[in-house]
């Protein structure tokens, strides 16, 4: 009976292996790789930026890149936004920056004085540059730059490179060779500002950035038209001090390289309203030096304030 009962239990054992075979082996999990640790001892560094926008979302947004820097390389780093690009290129000068937002027109002059190095650019819709242009109404009449002859002109300040700098080149290419050519000349403060002067007829023409019409779409500029389109402008650089160190920059390299194309970054590129970055060189700017020299030639001089 015994030997019935073993050979019974024998027969279930070979009929459920056969059935359900060798039980299936774990599925590894991966696992996330520690963040780096901070060293409360390291000193952090100084990140700063061009006077621009609102005060406190400027310092919203690079806060939020300070966070995620020191979250992927360990690294501490402190914000501030300095009054003016005059102080910026002092802090650079004096080694109280490491790290800086410029606009291009800027870093020419931060790299000839205080010889800083460009690391990124950002990206707006993929691309790493834009443009200038000149504006008047589509009623107004004036078909080309020679019509603006003693007409009204605005430009946004003398520090800007798109809503100054580019729109005097334009200017001069076609002809211009001093800014009496117009019956007044206006400094409006602000692309936006420059962009409605036209458009509520206060003055005839204006250089400005492209992005009411390629990018936010304003619907004031249905009204408008283009008679000029500069040369690409690239985008402003994040900027090292000239004896930055190496090892450090690559890490910064690589994690601004992320921003943009990770779930995790695309709130913070939001925020500092950025589609992305890539990197930058030096060459990437002689767009503006080539302009610098033309507006030079017709006795006027960028200086940074």
């Amino acid at each position: 009976m015994q030997k019935i009962i073993y050979i019974f239990f024998l027969l279930i054992l070979f009929i459920t292996g056969c059935r359900f075979g060798p039980p299936p082996e774990a599925t590894p999990v991966p696992t996330a790789l520690p963040k780096p640790t901070v060293n409360p001892a390291m000193k952090p560094l100084v990140f700063a930026s061009i006077p621009m926008d609102n005060r406190l979302k400027m310092l919203e947004g690079w806060s939020m890149l300070a966070d995620y820097i020191t979250q992927e390389t360990g690294i501490p780093v402190d914000v501030t936004i300095k009054k003016s690009y005059h102080e910026i290129i002092e802090a650079f000068s004096s080694k109280e920056v490491d790290l800086c937002y410029t606009g291009p027109l800027i870093y020419v002059e931060a790299h000839e004085k205080a010889g800083v190095i460009p690391l990124v650019k950002p990206t707006a819709n993929g691309e790493p540059f834009y443009t200038s242009v000149i504006i008047v109404r589509k009623d107004s009449g004036i078909n080309d730059i020679a019509g603006l002859k003693g007409k009204s002109f605005a430009f946004t300040d003398r520090d800007s490179t798109s809503g100054y700098l580019f729109p005097m080149a334009m200017l001069a290419e076609e002809g211009v060779r001093s800014l009496k050519f117009f019956s007044k000349v206006s400094y409006s403060g602000g692309h936006d500002s420059s962009l409605e002067g036209v458009y509520q007829k206060y003055i005839d023409g204006a250089g400005i950035f492209d992005y009411a019409f390629v990018r936010e779409k304003d619907n004031k500029t249905e009204e408008l038209k283009i008679l000029k389109t500069s040369d690409p402008i690239p985008m402003g650089p994040i900027v090292t001090s000239k004896n930055f160190d190496p090892e450090i920059a690559k890490k910064l390299l690589d994690v601004f390289l992320t921003i943009g194309k990770t779930e995790e970054t695309k709130i913070l590129a939001e925020k500092i309203k950025v589609g992305g970055y890539v990197e930058a060189k030096d060459s990437d700017y002689d767009s503006i030096r080539k302009a610098l020299g033309i507006i030079k030639k017709l006795g006027e001089n960028y200086k940074a304030e």
